[in-house]
């Protein structure tokens, strides 16, 4: 018999090292065993391995029950005939999704028995796996010091001249002086998230400080000292942390700093030296369990807590986590208040650490008849399992009894079904309220129906009607939102009746639900990504409707239309239903931008979504629309580490529209300057925007002189009349266009009632048409935008809540009234109620237009904007490839689409007036715009460049 032990080995990580060690040791010790080898290899290194044959495989040991170390032992024995044996010792598991989610539970089919290093997961893990597949033996370095002992490997042998300088300067001060054994944790580290990292570094620095003063002396023991050149992208090596720690520390004549490797012999001998452990280390708590060493590990991982949790130990120190599993920060006076009552109870703590020491120990005793049968003997089993990668089959693994068989030497496991065999239909609404019923616990609530909170309430419909019809949004919902959230619903009934109404229901799938192409490269279905919303002319429904056409729901390659949906407002339904991270190869597109005064759904929030992080593991490119947010994206990616590629496609837009007409605008008798929309826009400043009473416009025709038949020997008309000719001389037509328009509005301000005189235009001999209209702020609300305009009661329940602050404080004597009959105590209130009164009297608001009317506005009138930020603005761009001028100010996404040198760009909102009276900068816009290529902006290039991704 051979035995090939598998784990995480040659990884410079003394944890992992000493199972070379221990486990060949536990091993040894079992009885009659006689094992021809012994072997241990790297995971990483098994693909490649030949296994000899007639070998057991022990999976060990670590937190090695995961995806990465289970699909590796897939890989290698799944279809191995006949598979050999493998047995999981000395295991943990990091994360419970590993068996609780039915789609992975198929991974541990690979394993024939799993021995768990903590009594915490054994209950759990029994229900799925069942009760005989599963055992509880301690981590087998509970022999590592009695193992060193016998060990013989030259590896291992003393040599180090820095270990015996070390030794002998230990040992003569553990004579006089408590010696504190500190085992810092790299993982702590994420280049993301530095400050985080460095405040706990100097907490932990002034903690070290506190113990010095109070007489400590201590050691800094590193476990992991994988080499690495730049700090600044290892997370691993303990050494990093201990010299960012001492770096802070002043006086450093009572604290050494291991800066260099030490040999897992070494380690161990130090020991008995110790007065007291601090460990951010797995192994680290271990160790101070086996050499009794009174601790308080400081730590945020699980498999620390469930060991604390066996031994039932009360002194701890446990990180405030961030959603990335990282510490946040640390408290060094609360540390230093359970180091001291761990200190006062030192004797107790002793006598808890020789006890757990014993029992560990005893239960290997008990075990090891069974540990070495199922490691030596041949395993039969005869479960007979339902197929878990059938699709919804929402498997249950079955209970088991085993049987010893001594005459035939084998272990015989009969099937004995936890549960009876349901319907199809039971199991899924069974599984639905597991589901629901752990989300709802997540967020506080006892049962899923106490649920009172609407977004949480969403989040709950939606993944019930996803599990029941596989939609998240179906026509279920409405139904489900209204009776589901009540004490007293009964959701058997209710969703079994959904169930089965859903089956017969052709309906039940969305009328716009996208076809196939076996053709297409990409699969867009994976989720309902529709947009229904009708916010936009030419929006990302337009785009939507063009490339469904791709789809192809067997490509291997995942679209994601809209990456901000997903992360953001539809993350937890999404996560819920296993959807996210993505585990699949996928593009994405960005649409929201680093600006966080708008939304919470901004990409900022978005690059701290552990969903999303995750997800860029698989990720083939993230898509931006426009160039302004790829170099935001390119810093933050650099500044992160993330090597994903990065693409650039214009938004398209539609070009097939009515285009803007200078003489419609110059004709139209009802001119206005429009807001359109309100996302990402500074609404505020329209309101603020004081419009002459009118403006004179004047037609595109060749010059002539208004004042030919005025009479020329009044010295002001001269004047005038001789700055007309010097306009007429201007041979740049662009540049006499502006200084006419500014004449113009120069003479109709003058009060000279001479020069009054001149402007009855009716009177002036023109070829030049000129006329005078009025232009009107309007303002184009659009769908879903209540939330950036105020309400119409806003100036009523204003003027009631100033009368009753002001009536509160003021002293009532003297009283002003304002024109609305509006009684405060405060001037200043009182015109501040009348300047805003005046704003929100001072425009028109429009609510949604259909495109017709739409289309037809932009033809003859003026476009506003005031950005608080953008990527793609389809205002811009609708304007753009209609020449409609539009007033903006100068954003860089906006200067990508208009250029550097267009005329309408504004630095304040009090610009636009003064812009208004140039009619030759109105028309220098549109001519400006009417000379730009507009192809960069058409649905056909925009798919051209998506598939040469």
């Amino acid at each position: 018999m051979n035995i090939l032990i598998v784990g995480y080995y040659d990884h410079h990580n003394l944890g992992d090292e000493q199972y070379k060690i221990s486990i060949k040791y536990v091993i040894k010790q079992l009885p009659n065993s006689k094992p021809k080898s012994i072997e241990f290899i790297d995971c990483d290194r098994l693909q490649d391995y030949k296994v000899l044959e007639n070998t057991t495989i022990i999976f060990g040991g670590g937190d090695i029950l995961n995806h990465y170390f289970l699909d590796k032992l897939n890989e290698k024995f799944k279809n191995v005939i006949p598979k050999p044996r493998i047995i999981a010792f000395s295991v943990g598991i990091p994360y419970n999704s590993i068996f609780t989610e039915s789609e992975n539970l198929k991974k541990f089919d690979i394993l024939d028995h799993i021995f768990l290093r903590t009594h915490q997961d054994i209950l759990l893990l029994s229900k799925y796996l069942g009760e005989d597949n599963v055992s509880y033996i301690p981590d087998s370095s509970c022999f590592l010091f009695e193992a060193i002992l016998q060990d013989k490997n030259p590896e291992h042998v003393l040599k180090s001249s820095n270990y015996k300088k070390l030794l002998s300067t230990i040992s003569t001060l553990s004579k006089t002086m408590k010696i504190i054994n500190i085992n810092l944790c790299r993982h702590i580290y994420n280049s993301q998230f530095k400050d985080n990292y460095n405040n706990i570094v100097r907490e932990l620095a002034r903690f070290f400080e506190i113990l010095m003063d109070n007489g400590y002396f201590l050691i800094l023991l590193p476990f992991n000292t994988i080499p690495s050149d730049t700090p600044e992208t290892n997370s691993e090596n303990d050494i990093f942390i201990q010299n960012d720690v001492f770096e802070h520390i002043k006086n450093r004549s009572q604290i050494i700093n291991i800066n260099f490797k030490l040999t897992l012999k070494e380690i161990v001998s130090l020991y008995p030296y110790f007065y007291m452990s601090i460990p951010m280390r797995f192994h680290g708590t271990l160790f101070s369990i086996f050499s009794e060493v009174p601790m308080v590990p400081i730590y945020t991982t699980k498999k620390i807590r469930n060991v604390l949790l066996d031994i039932e130990w009360n002194y701890e120190y446990v990180f405030e986590k961030n959603e990335k599993d990282l510490p946040i920060s640390f408290d060094a006076d609360q540390m230093m208040e359970i180091f001291n009552s761990c200190n006062n109870d030192r004797e107790q703590c002793k006598k808890i650490l020789n006890q757990s020491c014993s029992r560990f120990k005893q239960i290997y005793k008990n075990q090891e008849e069974i540990l070495s049968k199922i490691i030596y003997n041949k395993i039969q089993k005869d479960v007979k399992k339902q197929d878990k990668s059938e699709k919804n089959s929402n498997y249950i693994m079955p209970s088991q009894e085993s049987i010893y068989d001594s005459s035939k030497n084998t272990i015989i496991y009969n099937t004995n079904p936890i549960y009876s065999q349901k319907t199809i239909d039971q199991e899924t609404i069974e599984n639905t309220f597991k589901k629901v019923q752990a989300f709802a616990k997540e967020h506080g609530y006892k049962d899923f129906r106490q649920i009172n909170d609407a977004s949480l309430k969403a989040v709950v419909v939606s993944v019930v009607s996803f599990h029941l019809t596989g939609f998240i949004d179906s026509k279920y919902n409405y139904g489900l939102m209204e009776k589901m959230f009540s004490i007293i619903y009964s959701y058997q009934e209710e969703w079994k009746w959904i169930i089965q109404d859903s089956k017969t229901d052709n309906l039940i799938k969305p009328i716009d639900s996208i076809s196939e192409n076996k053709s297409g490269i990409f699969n867009i279905s994976y989720i309902d990504q529709n947009d229904r919303s009708g916010a936009h002319r030419s929006g990302w429904k337009y785009v939507f409707d063009s490339i469904k056409r791709l789809n192809n729901s067997n490509s291997p390659v995942l679209l994601d239309l809209y990456v901000d949906r997903t992360f953001h407002w539809k993350r937890e339904i999404y996560k819920s239903i296993n959807i996210i991270p993505y585990k699949k190869p996928w593009l994405g597109f960005i649409h929201h931008t680093f600006d966080t005064t708008f939304s919470k759904f901004n990409s900022v929030e978005l690059l701290k979504c552990p969903e999303f992080i995750e997800s860029l593991k698989k990720c083939k490119g993230i898509i931006v629309l426009s160039n302004y947010l790829k170099m935001q994206f390119e810093n933050e990616f650099s500044y992160r580490g993330i090597k994903v590629p990065l693409y650039f496609i214009p938004h398209p837009t539609e070009t097939n529209v009515p285009p803007f007409d200078l003489q419609k605008f110059f004709k139209n008798p009802d001119k206005k300057l429009i807001n359109i929309g309100g996302w990402l826009r500074n609404i505020f400043s329209f309101y603020q925007i004081k419009l002459e009473e009118r403006y004179t416009f004047f037609s595109n025709q060749e010059f002539a002189n208004p004042f030919e038949n005025i009479i020329k020997n009044n010295n002001i008309m001269t004047h005038f009349h001789n700055q007309y000719k010097k306009i007429e001389s201007y041979k740049d037509n662009e540049e006499k266009n502006t200084k006419f328009s500014q004449f113009l509005n120069i003479l109709k301000r003058a009060k000279s009632c001479v020069v009054k005189k001149t402007l009855e235009l009716k009177k002036l001999n023109l070829n030049r048409v000129i006329r005078e209209d009025k232009i009107r702020k309007v303002i184009l609300k659009g769908k879903y935008m209540d939330n950036y305009f105020p309400t119409h009661e806003f100036i009523e329940k204003l003027s009631d809540f100033i009368v009753e602050l002001d009536n509160s404080t003021q002293n009532p004597d003297s009283k002003f009234c304002s024109q609305d009959g509006i009684t405060v105590n405060n001037n200043w209130i009182r015109h501040m109620m009348e300047y805003i009164t005046h704003l929100s009297d001072n425009l028109e608001i429009l609510d949604a237009l259909d495109n017709k009317t739409y289309d037809d506005l932009l033809t003859k009138n003026l476009v506003f904007l005031n950005l608080v930020d953008g990527s793609a603005v389809n205002t811009v761009l609708e304007c753009f490839v209609r020449n409609t001028p539009i007033i903006v100010n100068r954003h860089p996404a906006v200067v990508e689409i208009l250029g550097e040198n267009y005329p309408l760009y504004y630095r304040d909102y009090y610009e636009v007036p003064g812009l208004l009276e140039n009619t030759g900068i109105i028309e220098s816009a549109h001519l400006h715009m009417k000379t730009m290529d507009k192809t960069p902006y058409t649905i056909d290039s925009f798919i051209q460049k998506l598939l040469s991704i």
